[in-house]
């Protein structure tokens, strides 16, 4: 089994030493970008250009994965409506829950990460993955959340990776000037903490009988699947707002 790692430089207040350092300290000498638009206006030390000379300069290779993993992908067949990703939801959803800031009602067509992972295009970033490891070398996924639980590298990425590719995820998440370690089925079970917290009561899917309604049915059966479509929902992009002239270059 492969191991994959991923790394939200947020958390490291600007500081790229400390952040290479880390790199160093887990043998990674691959850093992936997952971000579709590679550029911070608050952390300008991990905008493309200098990030990846300062990188080379350590030794580690740099490559933007934006088209094959980002967050804001732009192919209408990568959205579904936000009841088809999860139906028994209370909508609309406000905008200070959303990543983008904006209202989700429930036939806004927000990217639909399920759909995305099965996608050719994504399948080729997990082939050029595949080969970067095929040559000995280790590689992490990063983006510009700490808490990876908030971040679409987890939810989406690394999820299709655990699951369908057979990698091992170990999310890099500093902490009070120390760094811990979480693998994917520990992020899961923060994420089920999370959401079970807000449970709310969902309309009689305990009394679904054979008749009932499948996907509900699969959901039941498959809580954990249910929270990452929650996930999905809160910060999954927008159709309109990845499309509009200000996001050009998401």
């Amino acid at each position: 089994m492969k191991t994959i790692y991923t790394i939200g430089y947020s958390g490291f207040r600007e500081n790229l030493n400390g952040f290479i350092s880390t790199l160093k300290n887990y043998r990674v000498d691959v850093v992936i970008d997952v971000r579709s638009r590679p550029y911070s206006s608050q952390f300008s030390e991990f905008n493309k250009e200098y990030l990846s000379q300062k990188l080379e300069d350590q030794d580690i290779v740099y490559r933007n994965y934006a088209e094959e993993f980002g967050a804001r992908q732009r192919g209408m067949d990568n959205y579904s409506k936000a009841e088809d990703i999860l139906e028994d939801e209370e909508y609309p959803i406000a905008r200070s829950n959303r990543v983008d800031k904006e209202e989700l009602n429930k036939n806004d067509e927000i990217i639909d990460y399920n759909k995305f992972i099965k996608t050719q295009i994504y399948l080729s970033g997990v082939k050029k993955l595949n080969d970067i490891y095929d040559e000995n070398s280790a590689a992490v996924l990063m983006c510009s959340e700490k808490d990876p639980i908030n971040c679409h590298r987890a939810i989406m990425i690394a999820k299709g990776l655990f699951y369908n590719h057979n990698y091992e995820v170990k999310h890099i998440i500093p902490e009070n000037n120390s760094i811990r370690i979480e693998t994917q089925t520990e992020l899961e079970e923060r994420l089920i903490e999370e959401f079970e917290k807000k449970q709310s009561p969902r309309s009689n899917i305990n009394q679904l009988d054979l008749f009932g309604n499948a996907t509900a049915i699969e959901e039941a059966a498959k809580p954990i699947e249910r929270y990452y479509r929650k996930k999905n929902i809160l910060i999954g992009w927008k159709y309109t707002t990845v499309n509009n002239k200000e996001y050009e270059m998401a």
